[in-house]
Order: structure tokens, then sequence, then C-alpha cells
């Protein structure tokens, strides 16, 4: 992402629900931790990603393609699922999974 270290797991989750343009209050309820701790997580992430603000930030996490998560479906007869229904770090490896097995079949 052109950040100056790679992302941990934890931004990666953050930079995420920023991407979809979840507001820090919100975040913090989806990843179970609070408001000011999301606060200072934002700000090093910022600086890894080297834009100066929050709107910059969500930006370059669209260009390099946070934020479009597909949402995995529930059983079947169940209420459609949003975000707040799954893990954004597991989905996250899923696609990453998928990915490598459609990249190895085509060696």
């Amino acid at each position: 992402m052109g950040g100056r270290s790679a992302l941990t797991p934890r931004e990666i989750s953050i930079l995420e629900l920023l991407a979809r343009g979840f507001d820090n209050a919100r975040i913090a309820a989806h990843l179970d931790l609070s408001e000011k701790t999301i606060r200072n997580r934002v700000a090093p992430l910022l600086d890894k990603l080297a834009v100066e603000n929050r709107a910059q930030a969500i930006v370059r996490a669209r260009e390099a393609g946070y934020g479009m998560l597909k949402i995995p479906p529930g059983p079947p007869g169940s209420a459609p699922r949003n975000l707040l229904d799954f893990d954004v770090a597991d989905a996250m490896r899923d696609e990453a999974a998928s990915a490598r097995r459609v990249n190895r079949a085509k060696r």
C-alpha cells in the first residue's frame, strides 16, 4: 500500500472498516475496543500510509481494494448479513486463500 512498513492484522481490520466509512465509535464496537484505542491506532496507521488525514486514507485504501470485501451469505432463510456479522480478518484471509488457489491453478 505504499506505507513505510507492513500493516499489522489489527491495522488491516481498522483500515477495512475505515474504507467502508465506519467512524471510530462503530469501528470500536465492531472490534470490541474502546473508541480511544481506535483513535490511538488510527494516527500511526495514517503515518504508515503516508497520508495526512482520514479522507486520504480512505481513498488510498479503496484504491488498494479495501472496503470491498464480499460479505458471505448467512444460512438459508436467515436475514441478510452485514459487515458486523463476520470477522474482517477472517474474510480477508479467505479471499487471500482463494486468490492463491486461482494463481496455483494458472501455473
